[in-house]
């Protein structure tokens, strides 16, 4: 061969150098987004792209979509089955949480995403702005930490936030002040896997569904103003993925809990709080 051809162990050479070096400017072009811009993971969106997940206000009036871009994530607003706003997504997308009156919207600050490590929430506007972060803190050390949160609740005012934590043994139920992100309250419940929250009006009842991880046992829990368990109750063989689980009624006299044998929800009276 004339010595302007490059024999095929020299070609093979030549081409994995160029690799390397488009994996190394693209590591560092990922490292530089901006910090308001977070990124979204390879992971997600290799199941998601072309995909739309939406979240409905406990009320039915408010409706949050999610659509899963290639690149990137849009998201939309209803009210009554009417488009309020259609705009690019900011923060990663992840389960959302809207009030019933639609003043607030809570999404996930992911630190682990693939994992479901939540560093905090992103609590934003009727009009889909970003409001504050409410980052998560090590209470003995004030430090930022990781929770794997699994479901969000917003009071239907939009005044509390109650997010449910995933435990071995328990689940770790806390209250935030959406005006300050201030922890309200911490309580522990029954069961390891929380599958359904719901909060009343200025967070005065929280009542919480659970399960084992191994089985389809629940437990209910209605939580106080301060946290304090006020009322549980075990089901066996109770769990169902079709089923929204828990419930307050309008006037706030009585609460609702699913029983899949019975195949209803169970009223029950509404125990009476000293005055807060």
């Amino acid at each position: 061969m004339g010595s302007g051809t490059i024999r095929p162990s020299k070609t093979l050479a030549v081409t994995e150098t160029i690799l390397r070096c488009c994996l190394i400017f693209a590591v560092i072009f990922s490292l530089k987004l901006p910090s308001g811009h977070a990124r979204i993971t390879a992971e997600r969106m290799s199941n998601l792209a072309g995909k739309a997940e939406t979240y409905t206000s406990d009320n039915g009036s408010y409706t949050v979509t999610i659509t899963y871009g290639n690149n990137s994530a849009s998201w939309s607003m209803k009210e009554h089955g009417y488009e309020l706003w259609n705009k690019p997504l900011w923060v990663e997308p992840g389960h959302a949480s809207v009030s019933d009156n639609g003043s607030v919207i809570i999404l996930p600050l992911w630190g682990w995403s693939d994992e479901g490590g939540s560093s905090g929430m992103a609590v934003h506007d009727r009009d889909g702005n970003l409001v504050r972060e409410i980052l998560f803190r090590n209470a003995a050390t004030e430090n930022n930490t990781l929770r794997w949160i699994s479901k969000y609740a917003v009071s239907p005012e939009g005044d509390m936030i109650v997010t449910g934590e995933n435990g071995t043994k328990q689940s770790t139920i806390t209250m935030f002040i959406t005006a300050t992100g201030n922890i309200a309250w911490t309580q522990n419940t029954s069961l390891g896997v929380v599958v359904d929250i719901v909060v009343s009006p200025k967070g005065d009842y929280s009542l919480v569904a659970t399960r084992k991880s191994d089985n389809s046992d629940m437990a209910f829990t209605l939580l106080g103003r301060d946290g304090k368990i006020l009322w549980s109750r075990p089901i066996a063989a109770n769990f169902s993925y079709d089923e929204h689980y828990v419930r307050f009624s309008q006037n706030l006299h009585t609460f609702y809990i699913y029983d899949l044998k019975a195949r209803r929800h169970i009223s029950l009276p509404l125990p009476v709080q000293s005055p807060g």
